[in-house]
């Protein structure tokens, strides 16, 4: 019985640190946007699951099968699937600062939120900023952004600052802005915001990079059998199907229970 009881205790200890591992983003969820107000992250009632899981991984290694994470997790088929343009578009619009499309100091916050539970990783060599980081992800379902079968909708979430005594940006029109900051390109809504003295930075949160702002502008898309290691999948829980520690736990308990029928039987 004591051998039993030990395994069973094995496997849910094992199925209970895959949950915490799990890097799983859900319930009610709240930022302080930049005017000092809360403001609701739409997560839509799903799980996501963190961008550290499948950063480097090809669509083509998850989608529809099993497949190991960079945690070391393994998942079952179709355990997740990827978030649909619109429930990419819902949250990611939660995000945005309503003001610029692009690089702004308004969607700093959102951007800082995006950072913090889905993950960033640090670039390099930006044009912009001495602290840069950024996520490239695929998301939708295949059809969904073009009729190419190896081609995939693609967002990205970047967050950047310049913390230096002389901190200065290059904008697009390759004109500097000095630390006080201002609208790069005066009227145009793409245009880079930085404001130092009430935000630390500038966030990164675009129409055509997973967000909806009701403006028309092509949607990005990139190779599904890329494996970059700036891009990972933007997934939720599949409710449809059995998360695989349900199977675990329940031969745990089924030990358990067959110990505790041999014990009786003994008796």
């Amino acid at each position: 019985m004591k051998t039993l009881v030990k395994l069973a205790v094995t496997l849910l200890a094992g199925a209970t640190i895959a949950n915490a591992n799990a890097g799983i983003i859900s319930g009610p969820q709240q930022y302080v946007n930049d005017f000092g107000q809360n403001t609701n992250v739409a997560l839509q009632g799903l799980e996501w699951l963190s961008l550290d899981h499948s950063f480097g991984i090809a669509r083509t290694a998850i989608d529809n099968q099993a497949w190991r994470d960079n945690q070391g997790t393994q998942w079952q088929a179709n355990e997740w699937r990827y978030a649909t343009r619109e429930e990419t578009n819902n949250l990611l619009n939660s995000l945005w600062g309503n003001t610029f499309n692009g690089w702004g100091f308004n969607n700093y916050q959102g951007a800082s939120w995006f950072e913090d539970n889905f993950g960033l990783i640090a670039g390099s060599n930006h044009s912009l900023f001495t602290d840069y980081q950024r996520a490239f992800f695929y998301y939708g379902e295949q059809d969904a952004c073009t009729d190419n079968d190896n081609f995939s909708c693609v967002g990205a979430v970047a967050l950047g600052s310049d913390t230096g005594d002389n901190a200065s940006l290059r904008g697009s029109n390759s004109t500097n802005v000095n630390a006080f900051g201002f609208n790069v390109k005066q009227g145009n809504a793409s245009g880079l915001v930085y404001d130092p003295v009430n935000q630390s930075g500038a966030g990164f949160i675009r129409q055509d990079f997973g967000a909806d702002f009701g403006l028309t502008s092509p949607i990005q898309v990139a190779n599904i059998n890329t494996g970059s290691a700036s891009r990972a999948s933007f997934l939720v829980r599949n409710t449809a199907e059995v998360p695989e520690p349900a199977p675990i736990t329940l031969m745990a308990l089924s030990l358990v229970g067959l110990a505790f029928l041999r014990k009786r039987k003994v008796k």
